[in-house]
């Protein structure tokens, strides 16, 4: 009742969101108290020793899977975008909103508009989110869906109770979660749950998001040994299995054969959209940027409002 529409919908949409993360923020603080890991902490605590990571005093990691780099500045009328300078260390980041892909071991100035900020998955993230519905449930999901980005890692979900201080005596569970990039192929593992299993539900549903596949030749499926089937769905440039009835105990071996790599999108059409957003008359835009979009390698059309979000698509890889 007190906000815009716009910035209500923002609000839910987020709010929604941060309840999704529930099982990715519930390891990370099981992280703070047997590791002394913050969930948020400086660059800087990741890469000591180099002096950029010192350069950006408001950008943090997020858990071990993420980077944010909040933005702080009024959007620019003109474009209706606001940008902050972004370092990131060397491997490839995906930003989990924008779905754009960065190489590393440089600095970026990014621009987004009001319903988003840089949020950058790391290379080979695994990103455990809850699928309850709109609903308040905070209970362990039967339901759980695992945003993953091709690379290698390890990552270890922690689960307990959620109400008492069991964990203390061994009332939890740890199910650790593989990723392998090999040769064309990527391979991802569930492993048994290790602990107190009866905590966990006895029957759970596994969506498996692979963020930046956008196919692959085939998909060779062995649960508890024993090969099995599930349909590969490939939707908005992702490809996703999803495994039913899926035990604590149950070991799941995936193997995406010869994937194919989802890159940024078309950057013409990219560069159209974008400038498509900018508040200027029409034949201004026409004047200046058509010979600009038909060879975008000439120089950039001058005009400082405009120039930065443009550059960035440019520097995309």
């Amino acid at each position: 009742w007190n906000s815009r529409w716009d910035v209500y919908t923002l609000a839910k949409e987020y709010l929604r969101l941060r309840h999704r993360l529930i099982p990715y923020l519930y390891t990370m603080n099981w992280r703070t108290h047997s590791e002394g890991r913050a969930l948020c902490e400086p660059m800087y605590y990741g890469w000591p020793e180099n002096g950029e990571a010192y350069a950006v005093p408001n950008e943090f990691l997020f858990g071990s899977e993420l980077i944010v780099a909040p933005i702080t500045q009024p959007v620019d009328p003109k474009t209706n975008l606001a940008g902050v300078r972004v370092w990131l260390p060397h491997g490839r980041w995906t930003d989990i909103f924008t779905k754009r892909i960065y190489e590393g071991g440089r600095f970026v100035t990014m621009y987004r508009g009001v319903e988003s900020i840089p949020v950058l998955a790391r290379e080979g993230a695994i990103l455990p989110l809850s699928t309850q519905g709109t609903t308040n449930d905070w209970k362990n999901p039967e339901q759980l869906e695992l945003l993953i980005f091709r690379g290698n890692n390890r990552f270890a979900l922690y689960e307990d109770d959620g109400e008492t201080n069991g964990f203390e005596h061994g009332a939890s569970a740890v199910t650790s979660f593989l990723l392998r990039e090999a040769g064309g192929d990527l391979h991802f593992t569930v492993l048994p749950a290790q602990g107190d299993a009866s905590l966990l539900p006895a029957r759970r549903t596994l969506r498996l998001r692979f963020a930046d596949v956008s196919d692959c030749a085939g998909v060779q499926i062995a649960r508890g040994g024993q090969p099995a089937e599930a349909a590969p769905l490939c939707k908005n440039g992702e490809l996703c299995i999803i495994l039913e009835d899926v035990t604590p105990t149950e070991r799941i071996d995936v193997t995406l054969k010869q994937i194919v790599k989802r890159g940024n999108e078309d950057r013409h059409q990219a560069l159209v959209t974008l400038i498509s957003k900018f508040q200027t008359s029409f034949f201004w835009k026409s004047n200046t940027f058509s010979a600009f979009l038909k060879d975008p390698s000439q120089k950039i059309p001058a005009g400082a409002p405009f120039e930065g979000p443009i550059r960035e698509l440019l520097e995309l890889k």
